[in-house]
């Protein structure tokens, strides 16, 4: 039996949801997006379960991706001004998309905080359906995801 989410009309019915009516097709990193959720059976009308790890978790964790944490710390720490000028977040991300840290905009960090978007929030795509930080570390290149009304795709490397 089919899941009520793979079907081509739960990909349209999302599709109207994200882009509204006779809007263009999404990009093909987008639908694609679209296609592993649906086959993982997350249901496009919910919203994404977003939970961080516990206290232990978040430190072993940590520790596991600390020489990545300190080799990026540079670049981090120089983008840092140009995030605060956009009023936008830099986030360093492991492998499997959990956040291990934030740099920024103070005004975007509290409202990305609000949205989980924080060091020890998990946001692969398996978790928490199409986002940009796993849909970029599957696509393997850069994906931007803006709310319901606007989804876009980079193009680049």
């Amino acid at each position: 039996m089919q899941s009520r989410v793979t079907t081509p009309r739960t990909l349209l019915a999302a599709r109207r949801q994200a882009f509204g009516p006779g809007v263009a097709e999404p990009p093909p990193p987008i639908l694609r997006s679209w296609e592993r959720c649906a086959a993982l059976g997350l249901d496009f009308g919910q919203r994404p379960r977003v939970e961080p790890l516990t206290a232990a978790e978040m430190r072993a964790a940590f520790d596991r991706s600390e020489a990545l944490r300190q080799s990026c710390r540079p670049e981090i720490e120089a983008l840092h001004a140009e995030a605060q000028a956009t009023g936008s977040l830099v986030i360093l991300t492991d492998a499997d998309g959990l956040i291990l840290d934030t740099l920024g905009s103070d005004s975007f960090a509290g409202r990305a905080a609000q949205v989980a978007l924080r060091p020890g929030v998990p946001w692969s795509e398996s978790l928490t359906g199409t986002n940009a930080i796993g849909t970029a570390l599957i696509e393997r290149r850069p994906v931007e995801v803006r709310g319901r009304s606007i989804i876009s795709s980079r193009t680049g490397s």
